[in-house]
């Protein structure tokens, strides 16, 4: 789940992604964004199946619900994300103009 989440939140097309660059992608990820995304969608994954990662197991249809699962919700996940960047900016906004 965490390289699926990867790979679509940097936008790697999968036929070009190894398993080298997934890792060497996941070691350079900085971004708080990308992790929180990846600790969220694993709780979606636990929530689905109702077992810890380790238990999940890798079959191809496990896999694909759980993706499905998660891509049904994304969209809230993503506007509450956007909902908090929207009050950090409205909070360092000058004298009411809208600008940062």
């Amino acid at each position: 789940m965490d390289f699926y989440m990867l790979m679509y939140l940097l936008r790697v097309d999968h036929s070009e992604a190894t398993q080298e660059l997934l890792e060497d992608l996941q070691r350079s990820s900085r971004s708080a964004h990308v992790k929180e995304t990846q600790r969220w969608a694993r709780s979606v994954q636990q929530e689905v199946f109702g077992a810890s990662a380790a238990e999940l197991g890798s079959g191809f249809g496990r896999s694909v619900r759980a993706v499905e699962e998660v891509m049904d919700r994304y969209g809230p996940w993503q506007d509450y994300e956007c909902q908090a960047i929207k009050a950090d900016l409205v909070a360092i906004e000058w004298n009411g103009t809208g600008r940062v």
